[in-house]
């Protein structure tokens, strides 16, 4: 919800938004109500019937090959956690390289999306395996601190200009 209020200044053309690895569309939500055409893509979407609610198409898509309609003016991403969030270690060892691969696959996927998109983009994962294989993330904070009554370290990389968050 923050991304909206904190990014006012951005300028697109095209007025798209995109959230990859998103069931929820939470975060299309505040994009929806300013107009933009948004789309939450997963693959927990129905593969048969695309949903379109309040704004926001809900697609069925698996980001390793979906190819948005359009290039967004912004990306967001939400790549399962699963196998690389550190709230897992213990179980690392049992699953083994191919989680982790399975996981870091998915991340890359999302970068690669969002550098393709050519806009200004966010990739949301807890603190896990991703900073050690690829870097560190460019912000952290805890869900806490925006209303949700939780900690757990969450990381942002991000790029394409998306200098808006300095007041994160």
């Amino acid at each position: 919800m923050k991304y909206l209020s904190i990014c006012s200044g951005i300028e697109a053309a095209n007025k798209v938004a995109i959230s990859l690895c998103d069931k929820s569309g939470n975060m299309l939500k505040p994009w929806a109500k300013a107009g933009y055409t948004c789309y939450a893509v997963d693959i927990q979407h129905s593969i048969r019937a695309d949903k379109f609610i309040d704004g926001i198409h809900y697609v069925w898509g698996d980001v390793r090959s979906w190819t948005p309609p359009v290039r967004p003016s912004i990306l967001f991403a939400f790549p399962p956690c699963t196998h690389l969030a550190v709230s897992g270690a213990r179980d690392f060892a049992k699953k083994d390289w191919y989680m982790l691969r399975d996981g870091m696959d998915l991340f890359y996927a999302c970068l690669h999306a969002a550098k393709w998109a050519g806009c200004p983009y966010g990739i949301e994962n807890p603190v896990g395996r991703i900073s050690g294989i690829h870097h560190k993330p460019q912000y952290t904070f805890d869900p806490w601190e925006y209303g949700d009554g939780y900690q757990k370290k969450t990381c942002l990389w991000t790029g394409g200009a998306l200098s808006c968050l300095s007041h994160w």
